[in-house]
């Protein structure tokens, strides 16, 4: 895999007690810290180099470095803190993408009865 590797290029690249986290699905990961300037200068360019080496580069639109209190999006649900509280609960676009196709498949088999459906 071509990510393998890459957390423990983030993990040497700050001491332990800058609690930067790393976690990976696959080919999508996320990156917590305690400072939004520690992920910027230490972090970011310790994540290019490794990708760069591989012939990748971050995407623009998938990169964001954001405070824990707005939230993000990961592998279809949003991450918010409220206090001392994670919240954790399916992306608006998941969401909508469970109603789209229940709609469609409403419409698909539309006339049988609901008994008839199985799908749903």
């Amino acid at each position: 895999m071509t990510l393998d590797g890459l957390e423990e290029a983030v993990r040497s690249a700050v001491p332990r007690r800058s609690r930067v986290n790393f976690v990976r699905y696959a080919d999508d990961f996320i990156v917590t810290g305690k400072s939004k300037r520690i992920l910027e200068t230490k972090i970011l360019p310790v994540i290019k180099a490794f990708l760069q080496k591989r012939g990748f580069k971050l995407s623009p639109e998938k990169t964001k470095i954001t405070y824990i209190r707005d939230g993000f999006t990961f592998l279809g649900q949003t991450f918010c803190k409220h206090g001392n509280k994670l919240h954790i609960t399916p992306s608006k676009e998941g969401k909508l993408a469970v109603i789209h196709e229940v709609g469609r498949i409403i419409h698909k088999y539309r006339g049988l009865s609901l008994k008839d459906i199985q799908k749903l």
